[in-house]
């Protein structure tokens, strides 16, 4: 393996421990606050549980059963509009959470990027991207000799 997707794997792992420890501390787990941040990020957008699943690459159900634990959970609520697709807020719990989320992603992003440039940050913010579009353009294509 190469030494480069060792490292990645291993900062991924690590920021993952991290976040779990966090999660915990609310009661959500990794999807939920994928959902959560989807909303607080998106308020003034359209946040129907079809949005949600097209930006996420996921089925309209995987969004659907998150979105029933969000709603009981009283972090989220559904605006009756007399339509199938109702749009998504957050609750001021939601809010507040997120808030508190919020704040230590950026004391993370200050403590992660120590000692880094911001020249350095947007270099390896392109190499990021590349490597991800290889990964993706890659995965495409294996994925179309497999249907043939």
């Amino acid at each position: 393996m190469n030494n480069i997707f060792l490292y990645i794997k291993k900062i991924h792992n690590s920021m993952e421990k991290g976040r779990g420890r966090a999660l915990q501390a609310h009661g959500i787990t990794g999807p939920q606050l994928d959902l959560l941040e989807y909303l607080y990020y998106r308020e003034e957008q359209s946040n129907t549980v079809t949005d949600i699943a097209a930006f996420f690459g996921v089925q309209h159900t995987s969004i659907i059963h998150i979105v029933k634990v969000l709603e009981k959970k009283e972090l989220i609520f559904r605006k009756e509009e007399g339509t199938r697709c109702r749009p998504i807020f957050l609750t001021d719990e939601g809010i507040r959470i997120m808030k508190e989320v919020d704040h230590r992603k950026e004391v993370t992003d200050q403590t992660v990027f120590q000692g880094i440039s911001k020249q350095e940050e947007e270099v390896l913010r392109t190499l990021l991207v590349k490597l991800y579009n290889n990964i993706e353009s890659y995965n495409e294509k294996i994925q179309k000799e497999n249907r043939k």
